[in-house]
């Protein structure tokens, strides 16, 4: 009867040891998220692993010293290789985030993220990708027709 005992003792403590070493391995494999980082604003790859959005975006604004700010919490997990333009990959990485970029004449580069896109969110175009807008020529003169080509 005690043989009987203790294999069903050793069973259930090798239960628990299994299920503490899976706890560990998965608690390990959160604490090595990372986000690698390289290049220059115009050339720029992002390497993540399990990194959350904030870790990346907040990363991305500290090695270009973009101005970022968020009024939302960017917890996404975020894994792949991204590469482009700083901006680009940003856009990709908060393609579902209402967000704002201002570019100042100067270069300074200030990012808000505002919400969760939804349905009622608009996409704007940026002002420096849009064409100019051709000036208006006079109104004709009253009395006499409009000469074209």
């Amino acid at each position: 009867m005690s043989i009987a005992l203790t294999l069903r003792h050793s069973g259930f403590l090798t239960g628990i040891v299994v299920a503490i070493g899976l706890l560990f391995l998965s608690a390990s494999t959160a604490c090595h998220a990372q986000a690698v980082i390289k290049g220059t604003a115009d050339a720029v790859e992002v390497e993540s692993q399990g990194s959350s959005l904030a870790e990346v975006f907040n990363g991305l604004c500290a090695k270009f010293n973009y101005q970022c700010r968020t009024s939302v919490k960017l917890d996404r997990e975020v894994t792949g290789t991204f590469k482009g333009t700083a901006l680009n990959v940003l856009s990709r990485l908060l393609r579902n985030y209402d967000y704002v970029v201002k570019v100042s004449d100067s270069d300074r580069v200030e990012v808000t993220v505002i919400k969760l896109s939804s349905k009622d969110s608009e996409k704007v175009i940026p002002e420096r990708m849009m064409p100019p807008r051709p000036m208006p020529g006079p109104p004709p003169m009253p009395g006499r027709p409009r000469r074209g080509p």
